[in-house]
């Protein structure tokens, strides 16, 4: 059995708290089944390896809560983009509405107004 555990040290702090110092891990296992009758078979020796990699670097999770003011801007940053969205949104419904019936750019209708005209 070889197992190769990876250590990273984590501190976890909290807005006007002392930071708690804790390590994260993962362990990774790796198994080889070794027949001893078989001769030609590479040479393996039995026991329990234990591999150890801390890493030079520390993540810091930090905690912390946003003000009253941030959230009301947040708030206002959401309403503006849903009213910009259905002002556009609008603009395309009427063009395509004023293509389909005939009033925009282009159109080959002629009203009933100046055919009369030309009888």
């Amino acid at each position: 059995y070889v197992y190769d555990v990876h250590v990273i040290p984590t501190r976890y702090e909290e807005d006007g708290q002392d930071g708690i110092a804790s390590h994260q891990y993962s362990v990774t296992e790796y198994r080889r089944i070794v027949n001893p009758k078989l001769k030609h078979e590479e040479t393996a020796s039995m026991g329990m390896w234990v591999n150890y990699d801390f890493t030079p670097f520390e993540v810091k999770v930090t905690k912390s809560r946003k003000s009253l003011w941030h959230f009301g801007t947040e708030c206002c940053a959401i309403l503006g983009g849903i009213f910009a969205f259905t002002g556009m949104l609008d603009k395309f419904a009427y063009s395509i509405n004023k293509v389909v019936s005939g009033r925009g750019k282009g159109s080959s209708r002629i009203e009933l107004s100046e055919m009369e005209a030309r009888d």
